[in-house]
């Protein structure tokens, strides 16, 4: 093997062990971690603003789960109101809704393992935390 393949292969064992590094950071993350004022997030030393007044956050597996407030979003159609951020504030997804009613939005955090989040349309709803996509809903009233 030659100095210069020795050396690049050094590059990317350091630069995968960089990232095992500070993946294992976010991941050891917890929600005690994390502070919400308003739109204002302060997570692992950053800060960055939301779109909406936040009603809850929570660290799930390296992200940052917002919750709106449901009453800070459109009337005229459905608040889209749980949304997850990596620590920079970039957004990774939107969660869906159980149903395509105008007056529909997340309420509360039930559970955090799995994601589990009630809804205003009675529906208790668990969420894939890597996707925002639905894995199962139950309708509870």
């Amino acid at each position: 093997m030659s100095q210069d393949t020795t050396a690049a292969a050094r590059s990317w064992a350091d630069h995968d062990m960089l990232v095992s590094l500070l993946l294992v950071g976010q991941a050891s993350m917890s929600t005690d971690d994390l502070s919400v004022s308003g739109r204002n997030v302060s997570v692992a030393g950053r800060r960055w603003s939301a779109e909406y007044d936040i009603a809850d956050g929570r660290v799930m597996d390296g992200r940052v789960v917002l919750l709106y407030d449901s009453m800070a979003g459109p009337r005229q159609r459905q608040f889209r109101n749980l949304e997850a951020f990596d620590f920079d504030g970039r957004k990774l997804w939107t969660a869906e809704h159980p149903t395509s009613e105008a007056a529909d939005a997340y309420t509360a955090f039930v559970t955090e393992h799995p994601l589990t989040v009630s809804n205003f349309a009675g529906y208790l709803c668990e969420l894939d935390t890597a996707t925002g996509k639905l894995v199962r809903e139950i309708f509870t009233k």
